[in-house]
């Protein structure tokens, strides 16, 4: 985001959130097409804690692990804990990072009694028994529980004038994400393995195999964004954020631009 801030790059991956969070900055992203329709965040608690956290209410004072303050599993956290009617103040967040770090916090004698993270961290953490899952966003049933309904994740951005002097460039751009989703679609943890670079998976592609089972139906998507999910990654962004609310209205209708999505998804029909 800082790059495509400083205009270092023209287009980002990254949370669809920051579309929103960078308005009140004065800051245009635009979403191009999401290609992440469950965030993939997992809520797991401490396996020696286990018996005494059976439900989000159980965490109320306990010390959660998150990537960072305001990040997407921080907000993720304080979700979970509003609506299962706990006050998402009153656990105490604690930043672990992600990937390998978050995994050493939750395994070197740490004091936590959850963390919210991404794979390959929750596999390992599940796998190795040290953590047992709460609430999963890698698959519907967990972004309803979580958010209520729909929710948008990842998608490619850009700023709004970069996409109006450059619309050839934005559409190829999605053509390209489209046709690859589209393969998603039918193609098997095989052919995704094959298509990669060994070094994606070399260090443990059991592991790894097992992350892209339990993330894979996230992305077969057809990278529209709905107004309903948009609304929500809005209504998750306030809960944890009301100096934001305070500071004036959102134009969601500015964050994101689904004509690309849909002249790519004419050209791939078939």
């Amino acid at each position: 985001m800082q790059s495509l801030v400083a205009d270092d790059s023209d287009v980002a991956e990254g949370a669809y959130e920051h579309t929103i969070l960078l308005q009140k900055r004065g800051v245009h992203l635009k979403c191009l097409i999401t290609f992440g329709r469950y965030p993939g965040n997992v809520l797991v608690v401490n396996k020696a804690e286990a018996d005494k956290i059976k439900t989000p209410k159980d965490l109320r004072g306990k010390k959660i692990g998150v990537s960072a303050p305001g990040s997407s599993t921080y907000d993720f956290a304080a979700m979970v804990l509003q609506r299962a009617g706990v006050p998402w103040k009153s656990a105490h967040y604690v930043s672990v990072g992600t990937g390998m770090s978050a995994v050493a916090a939750m395994k070197n004698g740490s004091e936590l009694d959850a963390l919210v993270n991404l794979d390959p961290a929750i596999t390992n953490l599940v796998n190795s028994g040290k953590a047992v899952v709460m609430v999963d966003s890698r698959t519907e049933k967990g972004t309803h529980q979580a958010f209520g309904g729909d929710y948008l994740s990842d998608c490619l951005m850009a700023k709004t004038s970069f996409i109006e002097k450059n619309p050839e460039t934005s559409q190829a751009i999605v053509n390209a994400v489209v046709h690859a989703m589209k393969w998603l679609r039918t193609a098997s943890i095989d052919d995704i393995i094959k298509s990669l670079p060994s070094s994606y998976y070399s260090a443990n592609e059991a592991e790894y195999r097992e992350s892209l089972k339990n993330n894979i139906a996230a992305f077969k998507w057809n990278g529209v964004v709905t107004n309903a999910a948009a609304q929500r990654v809005l209504d998750t962004i306030l809960l944890a954020n009301p100096n934001l609310k305070n500071g004036g209205g959102i134009n969601l209708a500015a964050t994101f631009d689904n004509k690309f999505v849909n002249a790519a998804d004419k050209k791939f029909k078939n």
